[in-house]
């Protein structure tokens, strides 16, 4: 859901922890990363080389841990496009998800993950690069 109009961010930030209110506000477009519960439904015409496609997620708690995985990776790749295209993304996890999924998808078959801040923003605030963990502290090779 891309919110763009200062009505729907100011919407959205109403739900925000206070440190992120700002951000939300300044981005001239917010974009709402969620997954949809029901995604099974439209397997016919994602995978039409798998006509049981529908039917591999017989569980709720399937499809919400299949969703949220694969809504993370769509904005992963959502991020890098938009980097790609020289924009600036600020992707933030810091809000009430429930009232947000209340507020904007009441169905209740649409669950938030994360947004992103999607603009073009200004070197003034940023920091150094923060220490990142060593290849050997993260990964093993067997």
């Amino acid at each position: 859901m891309f919110l763009v109009s200062e009505e729907a961010r100011q919407r959205f930030a109403a739900h925000a922890e206070p440190g992120n209110v700002a951000k939300i506000m300044s981005a001239p477009c917010v974009i709402l990363v969620a997954y949809d519960l029901d995604f099974p439904d439209h397997m016919a015409q994602l995978r039409p080389d798998a006509p049981g496609a529908t039917g591999w997620w017989p569980t709720e708690e399937g499809r919400s841990y299949d969703g949220l995985r694969n809504s993370a990776l769509q904005g992963g790749y959502l991020m890098l496009a938009a980097r790609a295209l020289g924009l600036d993304i600020g992707p933030i996890g810091g809000f009430d998800r429930e009232a947000v999924d209340r507020d904007f998808f009441p169905s209740g078959r649409i669950k938030s993950n994360f947004i992103i801040c999607l603009g073009t923003g200004t070197t003034e605030k940023l920091h150094p690069r923060q220490p990142r963990l060593s290849f050997d502290e993260v990964a093993r090779i067997l």
